[in-house]
């Protein structure tokens, strides 16, 4: 009944609402007047680069599952959660879509929810994304945690070992707290700021340079005067020719007043605002004007370690804990990783010499490292050695 409810089509009633309208109705006025809500929050665009960034790159990231072979790891292609994780959770996504979404929810809502779908055995066949409005952990009355969620006005209870619950910052341990909660004001003042800035655009628009004359003119000669002035002068080739004027004519260039200036600063603090909340380098928000390190290069590895990294590990303890039978997890054997190598780009110069001076010092074999460069593999006797 459930998976009928998934995947089936959804409907707009007043008795169960479509959740665009659930969400606009139900967001919080902030002080700045703007309703912040889940979809309404990312019209902010530092918001919405931001955290559309660390779900991206959670998304984009392969998640494998290893079985431990002595002191190494090997893929555990056949066990039946690896093509899950890694290619195909449920017929409507790919396993980079699932990631992304359920991320996004963690990031802006503080929780992430997907129904685990079993076989009679109990083994994992398919991950289905709830919406995490519409979801919440509970307590019954014998203080066991179980999960209620919400489809089209019906209600359903899930054991918590049958939902994937990818959970923010929490205080409590069970239910996390989102961005659009914590920050929901600084949210507000960015919103603001963007419908102010198109106002004044829209509405309070004044021209750069005025031409004086101490006689009245005619509305023939104002045009004429405008049409000669843009002939001599407007565009980027005749930006610094000297302007001649007789009969009185003087000019006036505007610049930004001081209360343009303090918009301006404003925009500029909120991108630094939403920085500090998603836990993205601010000049990954288009922010260039101050770097806490040295380089970009300090920036973004300060950006792996300190924000994405987190995500990563969130994701891979949390499949762990409900993705594997519980004596495979005692028994320690499987570990879910992601491919973290992969967010560290080099030049084609360096990724060689590093795997050059892994083959020379026993840590690969050739093979594997010409399967890296994708290049076919050498007789066993030459390439496996």
């Amino acid at each position: 009944m459930l998976i009928e409810a998934l995947l089936g089509p959804r409907r707009s009633t007043f008795a169960a609402p479509a959740r665009w309208l659930v969400d606009w109705i139900a967001g919080d006025t902030t002080l700045s007047g703007q309703r912040v809500t889940m979809r309404g929050s990312l019209a902010a665009t530092p918001l919405w680069r931001g955290v559309s960034l660390i779900a991206g790159d959670v998304g984009k990231v392969p998640l494998h599952l290893y079985r431990r072979e002595g002191q190494g790891k090997l893929r555990a292609v056949e066990h039946p959660v690896y093509p899950l994780v890694r290619r195909r959770p449920n017929p409507l996504m790919s396993a980079m879509e699932f990631r992304r979404t359920l991320t996004l929810h963690a990031l802006l809502k503080g929780n992430g929810y997907a129904w685990i779908e079993r076989d009679r055995a109990g083994r994992p066949v398919r991950l289905l994304p709830l919406w995490p409005s519409d979801t919440r952990p509970q307590f019954d009355d014998a203080n066991q945690l179980y999960y209620e969620t919400i489809i089209d006005s019906r209600r359903f209870v899930l054991a918590p070992e049958d939902v994937l619950h990818i959970r923010g910052l929490s205080t409590d341990g069970v239910e996390g707290i989102g961005i659009c909660d914590i920050g929901r004001e600084a949210i507000g003042l960015s919103l603001a700021a963007e419908k102010y800035g198109a106002a004044f655009f829209a509405n309070g628009a004044r021209p750069s340079t005025v031409i004086e004359t101490p006689v009245k003119l005619t509305d023939d000669k104002i045009a004429r005067l405008r049409e000669a002035w843009e002939r001599a002068y407007r565009g980027v080739d005749n930006a610094h020719r000297v302007a001649v004027l007789d009969g009185g004519l003087s000019i006036k260039t505007f610049g930004l007043s001081n209360e343009d200036a303090q918009f301006l600063e404003t925009r500029q603090f909120q991108i630094r605002e939403i920085s500090n909340l998603v836990g993205v380098p601010p000049h990954k928000l288009g922010d260039t004007s101050r770097t806490a390190y040295a380089s970009l290069e300090q920036e973004n590895q300060s950006y792996l370690q300190d924000s994405l990294d987190l995500w990563l590990t969130i994701w891979e303890e949390e499949c762990h804990r409900k993705l594997l039978s519980p004596e495979e997890r005692d028994s320690d054997q499987f570990v879910f990783e992601f491919l973290r190598a992969k967010l560290v780009s080099m030049s084609a110069r360096d990724e060689t010499e590093i795997l050059v001076m892994e083959v020379n010092n026993g840590l690969r074999s050739l093979n594997e490292a010409r399967a890296i460069k994708n290049l076919p593999a050498l007789p066993p006797e030459q390439g496996d050695t």
